[in-house]
């Protein structure tokens, strides 16, 4: 209720120009955000997820570990700028050797038709980007130098819809 007499009523010493300079800021404010796209653009487009959920890659028991964390993440335009869809995976290695859960993922990502884009296996991360057409698709693949030990998938479509 206050910020509706903030924003509409005239209070006895500040008159009407207040007011309407109030109501003029705010729809100002308003325009801005309308310009910047958050207005009207704030549900996202699920529609490429399908092409996404249906690789393996984005399967939820990828080489036998434990899923930690999971997302899907639709099209969307947030402040004007494309988020663009996403399915990632988060797996646990517990005492599983770093390098050979890194090397099979990679291998499994290639058996499936991901072609290398870039690799590197330097300190402090392991990572593989792999990429596929129609739709666009990028696949990473990454391990962490830290203490998490998780491999982290992240597949994404390129593309607007």
């Amino acid at each position: 209720m206050v910020w509706l007499d903030w924003f509409m009523a005239d209070s006895g010493a500040r008159g009407g120009f207040v007011s309407w300079l109030r109501r003029g800021v705010a729809l100002l404010g308003v325009g801005v955000l309308v310009g910047c796209g958050v207005v009207g653009d704030l549900g996202e487009d699920r529609s490429q997820l399908p092409v996404l959920l249906e690789d393996p890659m984005a399967a939820k028991d990828l080489l036998g570990l434990p899923l930690k964390e999971s997302s899907d993440k639709g099209y969307g335009r947030p402040l004007g700028k494309p988020r663009f869809t996403e399915v990632r995976r988060v797996f646990s290695l517990g005492d599983a050797d770093r390098q050979e859960v890194f090397d099979r993922a990679v291998a499994f990502a290639k058996e499936v038709g991901w072609e290398d884009k870039y690799e590197s296996s330097l300190p402090p991360n392991m990572v593989w980007h792999g990429q596929k057409k129609n739709p666009r698709r990028e696949c990473g693949v990454f391990i962490s130098d830290n203490d998490t030990a998780d491999l982290i998938i992240r597949i994404r479509v390129l593309e607007e819809p």
